[in-house]
């Protein structure tokens, strides 16, 4: 199950579907 742009275990899905994240942008898409 997937909880707004992550999922339970707190990856975002549309970054993993793009590629992986780094930490500073998976801090920004959590206040986006």
């Amino acid at each position: 199950m997937k909880y707004g742009l992550y999922d339970k275990a707190g990856n975002c899905w549309i970054g993993n579907k793009l590629g992986p994240l780094t930490y500073e942008n998976k801090a920004l898409a959590q206040m986006a």
